[in-house]
């Protein structure tokens, strides 16, 4: 990765669309520590902050150092640096026990299911993933939306559905849950 900032396929319309989709679901109260898992770029917190809704703190997540730093630039820029936080880690080996809220809009591009296992019950929790990307055997790619459903149990569901959008001519489906765990 250089060192300017690409961000430009972290804000194509679809995903955009889907983080938007997500805020507009999302229970309304004030979160104390939201850790949004797979964050890239930080656009999640980003998006939150405009869309209205009410934290005290963003713990952006990613495995990948570059892009934490990047985020860390696009917060300062933005001048949210003081609500928000980067952790450089793999989100499987997280503790989660300050989080109110958990959001992973990615669950198809992270490896193995530890960290929805990990999150404490009594988390809200809201998960979206995509459902045309080939399966890996480690990976949380369900083929439907009832295997969506199945993969991440909740306690109480707050909403859940499923969302056709096209990306570079091609239609998928994005299946989103918000619950409490």
């Amino acid at each position: 990765m250089s060192g300017n900032l690409d961000f430009s396929g972290s804000i194509e319309h679809d995903l955009t669309y889907s983080k938007v989709w997500l805020c507009q679901n999302l229970p309304r109260k004030k979160y104390k520590n939201v850790y949004v898992l797979g964050s890239w770029y930080g656009n999640m917190g980003i998006i939150m902050n405009f869309m209205g809704v009410d934290f005290d703190c963003v713990i952006n997540v990613d495995t990948d150092k570059n892009y934490c730093e990047k985020t860390h630039t696009i917060y300062k820029l933005f001048g949210f640096d003081k609500k928000y936080k980067i952790v450089n880690k793999d989100c499987n080996l997280l503790d989660y026990y300050d989080a109110d809220l958990v959001i992973n809009t990615s669950t198809n591009d992270i490896k193995f299911h530890d960290w929805f296992a990990i999150i404490p019950p009594g988390c809200t929790v809201a998960i979206q993933c995509r459902n045309n990307q080939p399966l890996a055997a480690d990976m949380n790619k369900p083929a439907t939306f009832d295997e969506f459903m199945t993969m991440f149990y909740m306690k109480t569901s707050v909403c859940a559905g499923k969302l056709t959008l096209l990306n570079q001519d091609e239609a998928y489906d994005r299946y989103m849950i918000i619950g409490v765990k």
